[in-house]
């Protein structure tokens, strides 16, 4: 900055700007985004310049402004965005403003950025829809730390509460999966038992293996159904006095049981 020359910085960060996104979308938002812009144009008549500089946040250089003169245009800015009804008054909008002026202890440029942020900072995360000069109270500051320090902990026990939720819905899903691999190895256990003793259909064994294939690719994805579809276990003995023409389907039957357990046993809760 030049020497002698007085500058002041007004940062806005816009309020609830991020339920505008949520609820309207992006264009929607990006057009409520331009009717602040020129809202907080207007309200400074000519005696600066309004500059977007990322998201929700914008800077107002106003150059030979300081003091009480400042402190208003703040308070117009901040009137202008509290006055626009977006959307026809569905969204409300509101503006956290911090206001600094170069001086001896803001004598570069980094500086008064940083002290503006800071202002900005201080209405943001005290009560959000005001002015605030800098430097800020002591007292401010620290009510703006706790506010932020709380939000964050609110934060963290929203993502835990989150995560505790996926992790009851998870552990009820794995139960309800070995409960109904339970249901069709038993199934399975009496249709294998039916033809050991020449008692069956194949029409019962196809049904009950097309259920099961079914169901494994519904909940535990296609790579298990193929599994089970080509299920290879060692049969260690066939049961005794069994006709030669029963061993095919009850190994067949008896190794498609043995997959289920197999799933069964990787999703045991």
């Amino acid at each position: 900055m030049d020497a002698g020359r007085v500058v002041s910085l007004i940062f806005v960060d816009l309020d609830g700007f991020k339920e505008v996104n949520d609820h309207h979308g992006h264009p929607e938002g990006d057009k409520c985004l331009l009717q602040a812009a020129v809202a907080m144009s207007n309200a400074i008549e000519g005696k600066g310049h309004v500059y977007r500089v990322g998201g929700d946040e914008f800077c107002i250089i106003l150059p030979n402004r300081t003091g009480s003169d400042v402190a208003v245009d703040a308070e117009h800015v901040r009137l202008s965005i509290d006055d626009l009804k977006p959307f026809g008054g569905l969204s409300k909008v509101t503006a956290s403003v911090g206001v600094a002026s170069s001086c001896a202890k803001l004598s570069h440029a980094e500086a008064l950025i940083a002290a503006a942020d800071e202002a900005m900072y201080v209405s943001k995360w005290t009560t959000k829809n005001c002015v605030t000069t800098w430097p800020p109270s002591e007292s401010a500051r620290i009510r703006a730390d706790l506010a932020k320090l709380n939000s964050r902990v609110d934060s963290l026990q929203s993502q835990f509460a989150a995560q505790d939720k996926r992790n009851t819905d998870e552990k009820q899903r794995r139960q309800e999966i070995v409960q109904e691999i339970s249901r069709l190895v038993q199934q399975g256990r009496e249709i294998r038992d039916k033809v050991e003793y020449n008692n069956y259909s194949i029409q019962e064994v196809t049904s009950w293996k097309q259920h099961a294939t079914q169901y494994l690719r519904e909940k535990l994805g296609e790579s298990f159904a193929i599994r089970f579809c080509t299920a290879s276990h060692q049969i260690p003995q066939y049961p005794p006095n069994m006709v030669a023409s029963m061993r095919v389907p009850w190994a067949g039957l008896t190794e498609c049981v043995m997959a289920l357990i197999d799933f069964m046993a990787e999703h045991r809760v």
